[in-house]
């Protein structure tokens, strides 16, 4: 299941964590450490990229495939570099990632968390980079960097002049410190209608040589764990067991602590998903290609079963450069 993206143009408009932030804010209170068919935004013009890994998917049948080959990562982010203060100040990095498939489109901003009386001043972060529609359900930002620390966040709508008015949620006032060097993933996932959460995940920028580096996050609200593995049908082999929603789940493959598995660089692969126990698989994603010195990140979103945000894999090359305001993602089918 560990694909990204097609040649895409990423449209902008998008939906943020704009009711898991005000909803239960799941997060990992320890401080974050080091490197170590419907629904989805598409369409806009973020420009044409290239990806490290090829693939195709599909929920039943149907599918999309995706090409391209890998790019450094370095996006200075204009508005934070410029909120920065001190140079000398350690810089943390913070995506976003929008899951929900139910939630409205917003951008979002920041504010030291020791200045409660303070206004919100650093932002908005997507329109600063040029997302001016915002991050929409299916999207992730790319890194904004930040100086190390604790932030409050609002919600604010797409395109705003400031961050003076969010969007009618309460402000996110319990996100754990960011530490300078880290690179992290803040995801919403859930539904609106049902338990919105938010969660932290640390992101990896090495990966050893001659092997790709991937991790899967089970973010499709509803269903029961999963097992995640190569081939399908008879043929499929469990490589990860039991994979909770907001989780990456166990072995049998080994994976480090922040949920990457390292392995041997794919070529025309077959990876399934299917609920813990059973033998129907729930999302298919084949002829998939995974170079070496690629770090992916992907998730299983969407809802089983739904005609309008069906099961799809959101998938990241973490390396690539972003587009502008949005990491370098797809999604499939």
């Amino acid at each position: 299941m560990f694909v990204t993206h097609a040649p895409s143009n990423l449209h902008a408009e998008c939906v943020l964590f704009v009711v898991a932030l005000a909803a239960s804010c799941a997060v990992d209170e320890r401080p974050l450490s080091g490197p170590g068919d419907g629904g989805v935004a598409s369409g806009g013009s973020a420009g044409t990229m290239t990806s490290t890994i090829t693939g195709t998917a599909n929920a039943g049948s149907g599918g999309a495939a995706g090409t391209g080959a890998a790019a450094a990562d370095a996006s200075p982010d204009a508005n934070s570099s410029a909120e920065a203060g001190d140079a000398a100040t350690p810089i943390a990095h913070l995506r976003v990632a929008h899951l929900v498939p139910d939630a409205p489109a917003a951008d979002i901003c920041f504010r030291p968390h020791d200045m409660p009386s303070a206004p919100f001043s650093i932002g908005p972060m997507l329109k600063a980079k040029g997302g001016s529609a915002g991050l929409a359900y299916g999207q992730v930002s790319s890194y904004f960097e930040l100086p190390a620390g604790t932030y409050d966040v609002r919600t604010v709508a797409p395109n705003a002049a400031d961050c003076a008015s969010s969007i009618g949620l309460a402000d996110a006032l319990n996100l754990p410190s960011l530490v300078g060097g880290s690179y992290t993933t803040y995801a919403a996932m859930g539904l609106v209608q049902g338990s919105a959460t938010t969660k932290i995940y640390s992101d990896e920028r090495s990966v050893s040589s001659g092997k790709t580096k991937l991790r899967f996050i089970y973010a499709s609200p509803g269903g029961a764990p999963v097992d995640v593995g190569t081939g399908m049908g008879e043929s499929f082999i469990p490589l990860l067991t039991n994979v909770a929603f907001g989780s990456f789940g166990a072995g049998p493959t080994a994976l480090d602590a922040n949920g990457y598995a390292e392995l041997p660089p794919l070529s025309g692969a077959t990876f399934a998903s299917r609920p813990t126990g059973t033998t129907m698989d729930r999302l298919i994603v084949t002829g998939v290609t995974a170079p070496s010195g690629a770090v992916l990140s992907s998730f299983e979103i969407g809802v089983f079963g739904s005609t309008t945000t069906p099961l799809k894999l959101l998938a990241c090359a973490d390396l690539e450069t972003p587009q502008g305001a949005y990491s370098s993602c797809t999604v499939l089918p």
